[in-house]
């Protein structure tokens, strides 16, 4: 998924970190900076006469709710968290779904379908084998079914649903791609090394907090460490750090 699209699917919480500041307090903070999601729900198209703005829209749609990385691709060879197969089924049945090990679906759509029913027959597919991939059939949750599939399907859903949908994700292995302020980013753990005069103010900073052993640890990286950082435990002789 490109770049644009993470930034596009935190547009919520770019607007609400804006708004609480002014543009000199948020250059003080070192600016805005972006991490990229874990986790990846990926289409892959095998079908000869394929309708892409269908398969595209659904990712789409699937980033912008869910905040999660999509894909789309021909390579039917490429595997991700949650893979789905797109290929072509017989003249008779216009949709089938199921699901041939975990974590991968199969949707055969009738090369006869197209139109507004092929959108129809896509969405309800889709909606079904997404569900039976995240949701085992034994597995509580705290919707129903049918309102997990109303989510992935994109029709009159609840945010309750959504956020079940989400806890899921989570479970699954995936997380949201994030936009934070600088200094939120050294605090958190995940900031890449400075590249300007701000940033390197807020790293010397949180350095000399770290070595001071604040009440609340720093967890910011350092240099060399790459993402990841370090990690924080708890203690009451202060911080013992570890990957």
């Amino acid at each position: 998924m490109k770049w644009k699209a993470v930034f596009a699917a935190a547009n919520a919480a770019l607007a609400a970190i804006c708004g609480a500041m002014d543009a000199q307090t948020l250059k003080k903070k070192g600016g805005l900076i972006a991490k990229e999601g874990s986790g990846r729900f990926l289409i892959v198209e095998c079908r000869k006469h394929a309708v892409p703005e269908i398969v595209r829209n659904k990712t789409d749609y699937l980033t912008r709710l869910l905040g999660i990385r999509t894909g789309v691709t021909t390579n039917a060879a490429e595997r991700a968290t949650i893979t789905i197969l797109l290929t072509n089924g017989d003249r008779e049945t216009r949709t089938r779904t199921k699901t041939t090990e975990p974590g991968i679906g199969v949707i055969e759509i009738a090369e006869s379908s197209h139109g507004d029913d092929a959108a129809k027959d896509f969405d309800a597919a889709f909606a079904h084998v997404a569900t039976e991939l995240l949701v085992p059939k034994d597995r509580k949750t705290a919707v129903s079914r049918r309102q997990i599939e109303a989510v992935f399907a994109g029709n009159a859903f609840t945010m309750m649903a959504v956020n079940e949908v989400k806890r899921l994700l989570l479970q699954a292995g995936f997380s949201p791609a994030v936009i934070a302020t600088y200094e939120t980013a050294c605090r958190e753990g995940w900031a890449p090394a400075p590249t300007n005069d701000a940033q390197r103010t807020i790293w010397a900073k949180m350095l000399d907090e770290k070595e001071r052993g604040p009440a609340n640890p720093i967890l910011i990286l350092p240099p060399g460490m790459g993402e990841g950082g370090l990690r924080r435990r708890a203690n009451a002789g202060g911080i013992s750090d570890s990957r």
